[in-house]
């Protein structure tokens, strides 16, 4: 599982270039955590070890960890100033 964190200056690496090294590396689960929009995306590798379309949760949300089944993110938290 890789977490990242966007920031303004490293958001297009993120999402491009990482993205692929992950894949290609076969990390199953891919966290994106967008603090300007309080969102965050997870991708999870597929049959094909690809990622598919990811599932976007919002500030208000709980994500459960896939690869650590019965934890669950509180999303306010995570977002909380």
């Amino acid at each position: 599982m890789v977490v990242e964190i966007l920031s303004p200056s490293t958001a297009k690496k993120d999402m491009r270039e990482k993205f692929h090294v992950y894949e290609r590396a076969g990390v199953p689960e891919y966290w994106i955590l967008n603090p300007d929009n309080k969102t965050l995306m997870i991708f999870t590798l597929n049959e094909q070890g690809r990622y598919g379309a990811p599932i976007v949760f919002g500030d208000n949300d709980k994500a459960p960890v896939g690869v650590l089944p019965g934890l669950i993110i509180d999303l306010g938290r995570v977002f909380a100033e």
